[in-house]
């Protein structure tokens, strides 16, 4: 498949800004990949080639991207921004996992005066800044790892649980399934920038970002990692089951994380764990490597059963730790009921 330069694709964006309403949500699907690509070069997030050219452009197209809400209609300025106030007051009292299977349970949360429903969350989605923030929460859950369901999907995550027989598992899935992020260095072989220094030819490693960076200049070396995301997208869009979905992630690890094996170059002196040591300084970096991959692939082997031995949240215990959520006999049983039919998978 040809890839089309970002200003072909930034034309296609601003046309779906003029169908109706239902013809911009059919496209909406294929034009979140380039959404967030575009995002992640004007973060600096990718430093493959063309990625400091093509900042400019990005943030043109994710301007565009951005303005289209949720269901093909655009969400107002002050819409998004009550939204936001309201989502971070929640989160900061439910958690935001907690909240996630709520919002899949098509509860609405109250804290105090504001309420959230999955609506509400949704509309972040078109404000970058407001997202990022949700995303952090997320990714603050547990801190210092990766998410192999990208962070930015827990609006697809929350939608898949709620259409899954699998249900809830799917949010515990994406919680759990997390590796250290400084183990992720990428395979030399999918990642192979070099550099030769004073007439010798060094490899120049690159992982995940909060990985690897350049002894001198602190940069962070992540040639690949918007590809290596592109992937991870891909298996969770492709595979609508667990099993599934980690066995394709299973092979993106194969693909991807350095297994310690030979790199066939020594690596370069300016080369060091993010605020750590010089890769080079490591005597036993590739055994080190190779624990950490096994770690991974044991963590991917246990996953499955791990989110499925989770117990569906209980609707009283939800109404109970929650003041502002009003309940009756009637709502509980229907909460009850909810909870019986997407905890089905977890069985």
């Amino acid at each position: 498949m040809v890839k089309r330069p970002l200003s072909g694709l930034l034309l296609a964006l601003v046309a779906a800004l003029s169908l109706a309403p239902q013809s911009a949500l059919a496209v909406r699907a294929s034009l979140d990949r380039l959404g967030e690509r575009a995002h992640e070069k004007v973060r600096g997030h990718d430093d493959g080639p063309g990625g400091a050219a093509g900042a400019k452009e990005a943030r043109a197209a994710h301007a565009v991207f951005k303005s289209l809400g949720p269901g093909g209609k655009p969400a107002t300025p002050a819409q998004i921004a009550r939204d936001f106030v309201a989502v971070k007051q929640v989160i900061h009292q439910v958690r935001i996992v907690p909240l996630m299977k709520e919002l899949a349970l098509g509860h609405t949360v109250t804290v105090g005066r504001v309420s959230v429903d999955f609506d509400k969350l949704k509309d972040l989605w078109t404000d970058k800044t407001d997202s990022n923030w949700v995303e952090g929460e997320f990714r603050d859950a547990r801190p210092n790892n990766h998410e192999w369901i990208p962070s930015n999907y827990m609006v697809k995550v929350i939608e898949r649980a709620q259409g899954s027989r699998e249900g809830l598992a799917w949010i515990d899935l994406q919680d759990q399934m997390r590796s250290l992020t400084h183990t992720l260095i990428f395979n030399p072989k999918r990642a192979q920038i070099t550099e030769t220094l004073h007439g010798k030819k060094y490899l120049v490693p690159q992982g995940h970002t909060g990985a690897l960076e350049d002894r001198s200049t602190g940069a962070p070396l992540t040639a690949g990692q918007a590809d290596f995301h592109d992937q991870l997208r891909d298996v969770f869009e492709r595979n609508k089951s667990l099993a599934g979905c980690v066995a394709g992630i299973k092979q993106v690890v194969k693909e991807w994380v350095w297994d310690g094996s030979d790199p066939g170059l020594p690596i370069s002196p300016k080369v060091r764990y993010h605020g750590g040591k010089a890769l080079a300084a490591i005597p036993d970096l590739r055994k080190q490597q190779a624990a950490n991959y096994r770690a991974i692939q044991s963590m991917l082997d246990g996953v499955i059963a791990q989110v499925k031995s989770v117990p569906p949240p209980d609707a009283h215990d939800a109404v109970a730790a929650d003041p502002g959520h009003r309940s009756s006999p009637a709502r509980a049983g229907k909460d009850l009921k909810a909870v019986a039919l997407l905890a089905e998978g977890h069985r």
